[in-house]
């Protein structure tokens, strides 16, 4: 796997290709039951966006069948190319933000009612107990990919595409049963001893060990309230630092009875 930083006219070589996919596969990088031409597919659009092939793989996933990009990176990118936040407007299940880009303005709003109507809203999920948080980037998201289609290349939040009635279905993945439904889409666990590590991993390892301490609703409640639904999706390394330091400070759990 020596030539993987390998590229041709902006476009990774499809042995190179291959070769992430396996590597993505193998490592544990992407979520169970991704499969390894979905690993190529997330690669090479992050080689189009100008990304390194693990900021891709942790931020982005196949949802019912489509190529999804978490909002916290639809974000950084945009703010490269210039775009600013310029206000947020937040109120009990409401959220409206404007952003600018070279002198335009757009502005869009999000609304709980929105949510509930696009079937987010699901007992004990995410939309349940972070509604402030998950309307503020549902909000700009919409904003982003009418200031910036050409930087976010069209895709959607995996918030949004969950929304989308699923027509057909490229996953192969098995229906999940109903407890395996409400947990999170994505495996916090980090890949086994033995395996290719990352330079994700301990960060991975430490997470789910604090997972394991306080529990799923505390645990999701601090990478919510950060922004993030998953802990692979941290990639910068202060962010990491100041999350982990928020996760422990939250009370232990462990062999506490419900």
């Amino acid at each position: 796997m020596n030539e993987l930083a390998k590229r041709d006219n902006g476009f990774t070589n499809i042995q190179t290709l291959k070769e992430w996919g396996a590597f993505a596969q193998q490592s544990g990088i992407v979520p169970q039951g991704t499969s390894q031409h979905q690993a190529m597919a997330i690669i090479q659009t992050g080689v189009e966006l100008g990304l390194a092939p693990m900021q891709s793989l942790r931020s982005m996933s196949f949802v019912k069948g489509r190529l999804v990009m978490s909002v916290q990176l639809q974000l950084a990118l945009a703010r490269q190319r210039g775009v600013k936040v310029v206000k947020i407007d937040e109120k009990d299940g409401y959220c409206g933000v404007t952003l600018e880009r070279q002198g335009e303005e757009v502005s869009c709003a999000y609304t709980l009612q929105d949510a509930r109507k696009a079937g987010l809203v699901k007992q004990d999920g995410n939309w349940d107990k972070y509604p402030k948080q998950m309307l503020r980037w549902r909000a700009i998201g919409d904003a982003l990919r009418l200031l910036a289609p050409d930087l976010v290349m069209g895709l959607l939040s995996q918030e949004e595409a969950e929304g989308i009635e699923e027509s057909v279905t490229h996953s192969q993945e098995p229906e999940a049963g109903p407890e395996e439904a409400q947990a999170p889409s994505c495996d916090e666990t980090p890949p086994p001893p033995g395996n290719t590590k990352t330079t994700n991993y301990k960060f991975l390892e430490a997470m789910a060990a604090q997972k394991k301490r306080v529990g799923n609703e505390t645990y999701y409640g601090v990478l919510v309230g950060n922004g993030y639904e998953h802990a692979n999706l941290i990639i910068d390394r202060d962010e990491q630092v100041k999350i982990y330091n928020e996760m422990l400070a939250r009370p232990d759990l462990a062999g506490v009875s419900s």
